[in-house]
């Protein structure tokens, strides 16, 4: 019986409906479809200093640096103050180093050496031979190569004794392993000549020109890390993108589209800040520029990492994505190192083989259905 009672209501009910103009619109609300998230590896190699590259030893990839080099001149009225500046044929026992400073390669102010070399080039422009056994047989060559900013010791070589005679003219090389180490600022070579009293046979004139002359250089330089300076530098980076928006809103019309949210994120542990622009184009040629017929910028973010960034485009701008045959993602950035240590280098950062920027960016679009 209550059931049949309440059927009168009902109808009572559709009857005022009608009465008030019918059948109210369908009720509004928007729907989002996110397109797939696209994921790159942005590489550092835009913050490296030029002849910088990579290499694999025992299973670790290892950075390369270039060599570098420098040089020095020995003269005798620095080795021997006390010779005579005229024919003789007497020269006094002496003892002297000469210090050759070999800077770090561009931008490069420190480095975790893992193996290298240090060469040394001395000629012997004196005019009396060294070494072997002239005089008592006591003289030598020594090259201690160190890292100045610490004092630590990397390697040394010492040449003396019999058939090792260094005569006027000639050039003696010395190669020295590097021994494992952080390197800041660059590698001093120290070159110590010794030699005991002699008297030659044929007198000689000391002047001006005579000399000991070093070249040094560092180099088959391995290493595990640098820090470099990273001063407003320029990244730019190009890759195809899966923006498949087109059929994942197939069958929504076109004029409700309202625009979309765009999720942004890096993913890195570098010491690194700065504008990063993205844009989405129809070709490789059209990132960054400039034309709206054929890229969209999808905003300027910044290399802080693992924060979701956020920008939006309006309706043209995601319609524009949509009707795009192709799409390639460009990012251009200008990165500012942000370490100070070591100091007064300026803006530093620290890189290893593996250092890395992953990007995640989303699109998703809103469209408004009912109504």
């Amino acid at each position: 019986m209550l059931r049949h009672a309440k059927r009168p209501l009902v109808g009572l009910a559709l009857l005022l409906i009608s009465a008030c103009g019918g059948l109210p619109e369908a009720p509004e609300w928007d729907v989002k479809v996110a397109a797939p998230v696209s994921t790159d590896r942005l590489g550092v190699e835009d913050f490296l200093p030029a002849g910088i590259g990579t290499i694999e030893r025992a299973g670790e990839t290892l950075f390369t640096l270039p060599a570098t080099r420098g040089e020095a001149t020995l003269q005798m009225s620095a080795i021997c103050p006390g010779c005579p500046t005229q024919s003789t044929s007497l020269i006094p026992e002496f003892t002297h180093g000469q210090i050759v400073s070999i800077a770090m390669p561009d931008d490069v102010v420190q480095m975790e050496l893992r193996s290298g070399e240090a060469v040394i080039f001395a000629t012997n422009g004196l005019g009396f031979t060294l070494l072997g056994d002239t005089g008592d047989g006591s003289g030598f060559l020594e090259a201690v190569v160190y890292d100045p900013e610490s004092g630590t010791e990397l390697g040394r070589e010492r040449v003396s004794g019999p058939g090792t005679e260094f005569a006027p003219g000639e050039t003696r090389e010395l190669r020295i392993a590097l021994a494992p180490g952080t390197i800041t600022g660059g590698v001093n070579i120290e070159l110590m000549v010794g030699s005991p009293q002699l008297i030659l046979s044929t007198p000689i004139i000391l002047g001006p020109d005579s000399d000991l002359t070093i070249e040094g250089a560092i180099q088959s330089l391995e290493v595990a890390s640098v820090t470099v300076r990273v001063d407003a530098v320029e990244l730019t980076q190009t890759s195809p993108m899966d923006l498949d928006l087109d059929s994942s809103t197939e069958g929504l019309i076109h004029d409700r589209l309202l625009g979309a949210d765009v999720d942004f994120e890096l993913i890195h542990d570098l010491a690194i800040d700065g504008p990063v622009r993205v844009s989405i184009a129809n070709s490789p040629a059209a990132l960054f520029s400039g034309d709206p017929q054929t890229e969209v910028s999808v905003g300027q973010f910044s290399f802080v990492a693992g924060q979701t960034q956020k920008a939006s485009l309006d309706a043209a701008a995601v319609q524009q994505l949509i009707d795009f045959q192709e799409h390639w993602i460009g990012y251009s950035a200008v990165g500012t190192g942000t370490l100070g240590i070591p100091a007064g280098q300026g803006p530093l950062s620290r890189f290893t083989p593996a250092s890395g920027i992953d990007t995640r960016i989303r699109v998703t679009a809103s469209f408004r259905v009912g109504g």
